[in-house]
């Protein structure tokens, strides 16, 4: 969302929101009683397109900064005492960010996993999958085998706390590597 646009949103929210108010967002006069806009359902929707309007404006700026993270926001990173899928740690680790910076991409961390030698893929097309390494066993990943939902067995990799560990300690690198991919350019912002 650019400027102009989050502009003219802001906007019909503000109009919306004085609309419901009874009042006149052209001249922030107080509306008739006997005209329609102050009749109570009509006043509902209002508030409630105001409700939607705020929602979308949100979830559109939260998507538009970069992945960052500071130093002082990893470090209210909490070790859970169960291993962790990787899309529960991206998760985890999302959550410690300001609002209006993406999400960390799961897939971010599982490239940079394989090229520094923890995982491995084999298989091809629909039956390719990920697996560790020896590397990756002795440094805290498991692979576990289970039955999703729809009855087909897939292979879990789960990440215990020294994993954890090594992965946060090169979020920068991490982080850095997906910026390139992007073409974000992050060179004036200090990247966790």
């Amino acid at each position: 969302m650019d400027e102009r646009e989050l502009k003219i949103l802001n906007h019909a929210i503000n109009y919306t929101e004085q609309l419901s108010e009874g009042i006149n967002p052209l001249d922030g006069s107080f509306i008739a009683d006997e005209d329609i806009i102050r009749e109570e359902r009509i006043r509902k929707y209002l508030l409630y397109v105001e409700h939607i309007l705020k929602a979308y404006r949100k979830d559109k700026i939260r998507k538009t900064m970069p992945f960052v993270i500071t130093a002082d926001q990893l470090s209210r990173y909490t070790y859970p005492k169960d291993p962790l899928r990787i899309s529960e740690l991206a998760e985890r680790i999302s959550a410690l960010t300001d609002d209006g910076v993406k999400n960390l991409p799961a897939h971010r961390i599982t490239d940079w996993l394989l090229r520094q030698g923890y995982l491995y893929e084999e298989g091809s097309g629909s039956t390719k999958r990920r697996m560790p390494t020896e590397k990756g066993k002795q440094a805290g990943i498991t692979a576990a085998m289970q039955m999703s939902p729809n009855g087909n067995y897939y292979t879990y990799l789960y990440y215990d706390t020294n994993m954890q560990r090594i992965i946060l300690s090169n979020l920068m690198a991490i982080a850095k590597e997906g910026s390139h991919e992007t073409g974000n350019n992050q060179q004036n912002q200090k990247v966790y």
